[in-house]
């Protein structure tokens, strides 16, 4: 008796491709669930990622940050 090789591949290829389908679903709610946590955007571009801040750079931002919010409070105090 022979068995034909060819249609058992096609057979398990198809079972395969089922599975696949059904996982890639799965994949996707779960995605959908989490906010889409991945690395690309929706296009399918990969993210903007952002450069470290240097400590250096980090004072001088809290500085003008400092600068600007005592401003305001004056400019606040002058305006009552």
């Amino acid at each position: 008796m022979a068995v034909d090789v060819n249609s058992t591949l096609r057979s398990a290829l198809s079972e395969l491709q089922a599975q696949r389908a059904e996982i890639d679903r799965q994949i996707a709610g779960l995605q959908a669930v989490l906010g889409r946590t991945s690395k690309t955007t929706p296009t399918g571009r990969p993210r903007r990622t952002r450069r470290k801040l240097t400590e250096a750079e980090k004072k001088s931002i809290s500085r003008r940050m400092k600068a600007s919010w005592a401003k305001r409070k004056a400019a606040a105090k002058k305006s009552r």
